[in-house]
């Protein structure tokens, strides 16, 4: 009887200690779960980081677009008006000749 009971005592004892080493198992489960869990989030909020860098980037890239639109714009706008300068000019040395010929048919 006694060595039956003794049987028992270490069973018992061996199936505390496999309960102590399945809730160790569970417990490094469950900080291995909370680890992946804290990577994810971090991979997530780095993702978010990036998509938010990429729409900056998108942003500034239509700005330097349209200041580079506005700067041909002008630039043109310029070419025009010089165009316009040098036809004036144009017309006023015609005119200037022309005034200097009346001028000498008058004088001969």
């Amino acid at each position: 009887m006694k060595e039956k009971d003794t049987e028992m005592k270490e069973k018992e004892s061996e199936m505390k200690e496999k309960d102590i080493e399945m809730r160790e198992k569970d417990t490094e489960m469950k900080e291995k779960d909370i680890e992946m869990r804290e990577k994810e989030r971090e991979i997530r909020e780095k993702e978010r980081e990036m998509k938010e860098k990429e729409r900056e980037m998108k942003e500034k890239d239509t700005e330097i677009r349209e200041k580079d639109t506005e700067m041909k714009e002008k630039d043109i706008e310029m070419r025009e008006k010089d165009r316009e300068m040098k036809e004036k000019e144009i017309e006023m040395r015609e005119k200037e000749r022309e005034m200097k010929d009346k001028k000498t048919r008058r004088d001969s």
